[in-house]
């Protein structure tokens, strides 16, 4: 058994979350007729062999089984099919059940292989993941930020019509938020350290949002909320209670750290584009940034100048 993947790096949600728990097995003892009947009448793929130890060891295809009733050895047991199709000595690939999808999906295309064993930290069989696994869940790992688990770029796109629909019905709001000083933080305490800010960070947005909202990872340590049937009323309140939330956030392994984030906010009518928002909506966030960070700063997307005499700061409002 090779083990080609494990939990080392940090690139996607785990396969344990996509593949198919409690796999169909076989002993090498098992008859070839028995696997037969079993994959045909429950529409497996594949059955994995294990040895008197429950450990995988090998796997029979639909394809292997093709081959066995072609030559009519049906009547012969897994051991002996084995032989006789010559694969006794195949490499099994398995995957560690923490490894990461997008490692995962790499294995498939390297390998030119559909199923792959998942077992545990020790060596225990747990489950079967399959290209067809992953196709079904694709959308999950297409529109997903794989760190923060919020909604990505790709699912900013997708919920476009969305946006206008609720745009043309009642005002949104846009609230581009952005981590204050991220570089240096990464550079003093580690990116892996700086990975765990990022999602305390969306933790903190997510629950202090509503559920019909949107709440996107926008690139890098930049964030974009969208708060529907809203008002400027709203819009800052939502923002500085964020912002607050955010700056009393602690850490354990560094107390005398302190996280703040600077908000650019504008209030999106049925008059304005969607893009034109954004675009004022990173404006102020960029005059949040200039006038000291830690700060909300809205500017109105109807009446918006470029200067910081057009705008509202919230850093006084509660």
């Amino acid at each position: 058994m090779k083990i080609y993947l494990s939990s080392d790096t940090r690139s996607g949600k785990p396969i344990k979350e996509f593949m198919t728990p409690d796999p169909f097995t076989v002993k090498l003892s098992d008859s070839v007729r028995k696997v037969i009947d079993t994959m045909g009448f429950n529409k497996i793929g594949s059955a994995i062999v294990v040895n008197e130890e429950d450990y995988p060891v090998n796997i029979l295809t639909k394809s292997d089984i093709l081959k066995l009733m072609i030559s009519n050895y049906t009547d012969v047991n897994v051991g002996n099919a084995l032989r006789i199709l010559k694969i006794e000595t195949r490499e099994l690939i398995t995957a560690k059940d923490e490894t990461p999808i997008l490692d995962c999906m790499k294995l498939f295309f390297s390998k030119k292989i559909k199923h792959i064993p998942v077992i545990n930290k020790n060596n225990k069989l747990v489950g079967i993941i399959s290209v067809s696994d992953i196709i079904q869940k694709a959308s999950i790992l297409f529109f997903t930020d794989n760190l923060t688990e919020l909604g990505n770029r790709h699912y900013l796109d997708s919920i476009r019509h969305k946006i206008v629909r609720y745009k043309e019905k009642a005002p949104i709001g846009i609230l581009m938020i952005d981590v204050d000083n991220f570089k240096k933080l990464n550079d003093t305490y580690g990116h892996f350290f700086g990975d765990i800010v990022l999602k305390r960070i969306a933790s903190v947005l997510v629950k202090n949002t509503r559920v019909v909202d949107e709440v996107i990872r926008y690139g890098g340590e930049e964030f974009l909320v969208i708060l529907f049937k809203a008002s400027e009323k709203v819009i800052n309140r939502v923002a500085e209670r964020i912002r607050k939330n955010v700056e009393s956030l602690k850490f354990k392994d560094y107390p005398e750290l302190k996280v703040t984030v600077s908000i650019g906010t504008t209030l999106c009518t049925s008059s304005v584009q969607f893009e034109k928002c954004i675009e004022i909506a990173d404006k102020a966030l960029y005059e949040a940034k200039s006038a000291g960070k830690n700060r909300t700063i809205f500017l109105p997307s109807l009446c918006f100048k470029s200067s910081l005499t057009s705008v509202l700061s919230l850093v006084e409002r509660e």
